[in-house]
């Protein structure tokens, strides 16, 4: 994947991605994203849709090919305990991964699971 990458972007390493989004510690208007590995992103998501998902929603993270939220990972799961409201683990530990028989059924199943936690009672309380 990491020569994709490169031949998009020379400027794409493997070990970070860039996007034209305006980070609030960064006055160039790009974001660093830094990650472990080139495989670090869902198999089922190409180039196109990682950068997209990750303008879209800048709190997602990846961790071995499966996604997380940085801002419930940064508020500690015992003061999310609001009533009706309960941050699930795999969201704090970066283990949320996509189910299904094929690439249209995984990559479904992981918009749709993007989108419950983005509404979640936790998520807006974080």
């Amino acid at each position: 994947m990491s020569g994709l990458l490169n031949e998009i972007n020379p400027n794409i390493t493997k070990q970070n991605i860039v996007t034209n989004e305006t980070s609030l510690d960064d006055d160039h208007g790009t974001k660093e994203m830094q990650f472990e590995s080139d495989t670090e992103f869902p198999d089922c998501w190409d180039l196109k849709q990682i950068s997209y998902f990750t303008k879209e929603y800048p709190w997602i993270y990846f961790k071995k090919k499966n996604i997380g939220c940085t801002i419930c990972k940064s508020i500690k799961q015992n003061l999310l305990d609001h009533k009706g409201s309960h941050v699930s683990s795999e969201w704090i530990n970066g283990e949320v991964y996509p189910s299904g028989s094929s690439l249209e059924k995984k990559k479904t199943n992981l918009r749709k699971k993007i989108a419950k936690h983005k509404s979640s009672i936790a998520h807006l309380n974080a």
